[in-house]
């Protein structure tokens, strides 16, 4: 399980998600992309990856505001490299659905337009059908509920990611009133993609705050959060012990010396990590991959990347420095 950390909208990160993904599919065996975006929102995009429909990849592109341009540049390329590997790449959504127009077109790429359903769901189907997904949305709650034996006959094979979806769309009630709701229905979601790709190796680049394996502050999120790396690698997971985080920062230079790409919110102490990477590092801004757990990190519990200050509970974050 491969987790890398980006800062949102920042240009670098496509091309660094073609690169690790490249990677770690060819030497790692990695398969099947992890996305933030929800269950039936990202069966768009696995429709995309199978067919190449455009029409697919814009319902996706719908979710990505400001992002749209970028993304399309990824699941294009992923589309034309998946099918030189000769298809064998999935994605997968662990967010919650934020869009439920998307989510019925999810729904839809699920369906096999084929068969006849029960009288009893018929209404349901045929809003779909006609792509009235209001509608579709509101019959679709009331069918899971009431004729779930009916729902099944017609999604067949299916139907547990439908059930997935269904369950997804409660997350409000699910996990009301809890601050950390997002990355707990991430879990609920993981759990669910374990068992449907249960012999693969996975690969998500996701928000920096997500993939972190102990709590620290993250902007708005106050240290006691479970997010989701500690969720994924905590006890009765089924990948603890599994589970390679990897943080990005994207550095500029400052008044005050090296700082991430979040200035604002300065978390990072950079000045090891200058020190360690060099004069080139600083003047030209060169790639660095560098694993902080080996002998040669140039962090310790003494001297962290991130600030003290920011640690929870005053606590090294696990994944972020040494195990020692």
């Amino acid at each position: 399980m491969f987790l890398a950390g980006e800062t949102r909208g920042q240009p670098q990160n496509t091309a660094m998600r073609k690169a690790l993904f490249q990677y770690l599919h060819e030497q790692q065996g990695v398969n099947v992309q992890l996305v933030e975006t929800g269950v039936g929102e990202t069966q768009v995009l696995e429709q995309y990856l199978r067919t190449g429909d455009e029409n697919w990849l814009n319902h996706y592109l719908k979710l990505q505001g400001s992002c749209a341009d970028a993304e399309a540049e990824y699941w294009r390329w992923l589309y034309q490299y998946n099918r030189q590997q000769g298809g064998t790449i999935h994605v997968a959504g662990l967010g919650t659905e934020r869009n439920t127009v998307v989510s019925m077109y999810g729904l839809l790429a699920l369906a096999d337009t084929e068969i006849e359903p029960a009288e009893s769901i018929a209404d349901f189907v045929q809003a779909l059908r006609d792509e009235n997904m209001t509608t579709a949305l509101q019959l679709f709650k009331t069918a899971m509920e009431e004729q779930p034996d009916a729902m099944a006959d017609y999604f067949g094979d299916a139907y547990a990611q439908v059930q997935q979806l269904y369950a997804n769309l409660q997350v409000n009630t699910t996990y009301k009133g809890r601050l950390d709701r997002d990355d707990l229905a991430m879990m609920d979601n993981m759990n669910f993609v374990l068992r449907q790709y249960p012999d693969d190796k996975f690969f998500g680049q996701l928000s920096n705050g997500h993939v972190t394996q102990s709590a620290w502050k993250d902007g708005n999120y106050i240290a006691n959060y479970s997010r989701f790396g500690m969720l994924l690698n905590g006890e009765g997971s089924p990948v603890q012990g599994e589970v390679c985080s990897m943080l990005t920062i994207y550095t500029q230079r400052g008044s005050n010396g090296l700082l991430g790409d979040d200035a604002e919110n300065d978390y990072y102490d950079l000045n090891a990590l200058a020190e360690a990477a060099g004069k080139e590092f600083i003047a030209t801004g060169a790639d660095l991959f560098l694993a902080l757990d080996n002998e040669d990190t140039p962090y310790s519990e003494q001297n962290g990347l991130i600030k003290p200050e920011v640690q929870a509970e005053e606590k090294a974050a696990y994944g972020l420095l040494p195990k020692n």
